[in-house]
């Protein structure tokens, strides 16, 4: 049970015991990570980001979290969002701006497909070349 007043007056207290009560459990290392990446995630919620940074940073060392699959699949997420905003902003600078219907289906690509076309940015002579890059 969580004691509300010392997590609010405490909280850098409460999340080093919750991290150190997730560490010391006897779940198997795979778990442990994914608890702690779930309570990481949770955490960024409620507190500020350099709080976080100093506990999590700590377990990320302890467990090697980068071995998660959550913690791959969040990454993963973040570079698709990032390279499908970059090159939506470079084919808008390039050809104009972009269709709504080009720009989604830019965003609903895999990281490869992405990586691929970016690649190929320059090789484009008209917004239509994309279409033998796009699934």
């Amino acid at each position: 049970m969580v004691d509300r007043e010392s997590y609010n007056e405490k909280p850098q207290e409460h999340l080093n015991k919750s991290t150190e009560a997730i560490l010391n459990s006897s779940l198997p290392t795979h778990e442990k990570r994914q608890v702690l990446m779930q309570a990481s995630l949770l955490a960024g919620l409620v507190h500020d980001e350099v709080l976080i940074k100093r506990i999590f940073s700590e377990v990320e060392n302890m467990i090697n979290i980068e071995e998660s699959s959550t913690y791959r699949l969040i990454i993963e997420r973040g570079e698709r969002k990032a390279l499908s905003e970059a090159l939506i902003r470079l084919l808008t600078i390039k050809f104009g701006e972009l269709s709504p219907t080009y720009a989604e289906r830019i965003q609903e690509q895999e990281l490869t497909a992405l990586q691929t076309l970016t690649d190929k940015i320059f090789e484009l002579d008209k917004l239509e070349d994309l279409e033998k890059f796009l699934h």
